[in-house]
């Protein structure tokens, strides 16, 4: 019997955890903004169930892709760093799923990214990342508390400048959207170039330069996906 690749054990736990995750979004109770006069808001459940249905395109055409190569090339058996992060990417979407109404939003996934991205750049899954993974987490988490902060009071402060000066379009929603996403592009911008000043005065810095990655990558896709 052949042995699964990487490619074919991941293709295959990504089949499994879309289909899951399209049965969660159709659970999610379908809430709309308020005020939301033109109907643009397209419910609490089109992200989920968005995302499931594009990871489940993905994965069966990862799955048809790995078919044909199998024809023409082999591929090496998955070594033991890969199918431990090949356990990780199963267990950890399925964690998102059954403690995404506990834990909300946010927090579960900067929870997902972070850790398959993390993990992704070390390309394993060892105890002794374990202090530095979760240093990681808990600044993406800090982080990401603070943008959402940022965002939300701009969001307020725009809507009752808009009512008390009658000037509607400074409440209207593509409005304070679009003004919450280009001072969130502006604090990731700053955070770049410090972090690119650091890095020139510490040559230290550049074995964290996945762990940046990780952490900007993970608190950008969150904040953005929010909004």
């Amino acid at each position: 019997m052949k042995k699964l690749t990487t490619n074919k054990i991941i293709a295959y736990a990504f089949l499994i955890f879309s289909i899951l995750y399209i049965i969660f979004g159709f659970s999610i109770e379908q809430r709309r903004m308020i005020g939301d006069k033109q109907g643009w808001d397209p419910g609490s459940r089109a992200i989920p169930i968005g995302v499931g249905f594009i990871m489940l395109i993905v994965s069966v055409y990862i799955i048809l892709a790995e078919g044909k190569k199998r024809a023409e090339t082999a591929e090496k058996p998955a070594d033991k760093a890969s199918r431990k992060l090949v356990i990780l990417s199963i267990i950890v979407p399925i964690l998102y799923i059954f403690l995404f109404r506990l834990a909300g939003f946010l927090i579960m996934t900067i929870l997902l990214l972070f850790t398959l991205i993390y993990f992704s750049y070390r390309k394993d899954v060892q105890w002794s990342y374990i202090g530095e993974y979760l240093l990681g987490l808990v600044v993406s988490i800090v982080s990401i508390t603070f943008i959402y902060s940022i965002g939300r009071y701009l969001t307020h402060l725009l809507i009752r400048t808009g009512k008390s000066n009658s000037m509607e379009f400074l409440s209207n929603n593509l409005f304070t959207s679009a003004s919450v996403i280009v001072v969130i592009t502006v604090i990731f911008y700053i955070a770049v170039l410090i972090y690119k000043r650091v890095k020139k005065e510490n040559s230290a810095a550049d074995s964290k330069n996945y762990l940046f990655i990780s952490v900007l990558t993970s608190v950008g896709v969150t904040e953005f996906l929010y909004i």
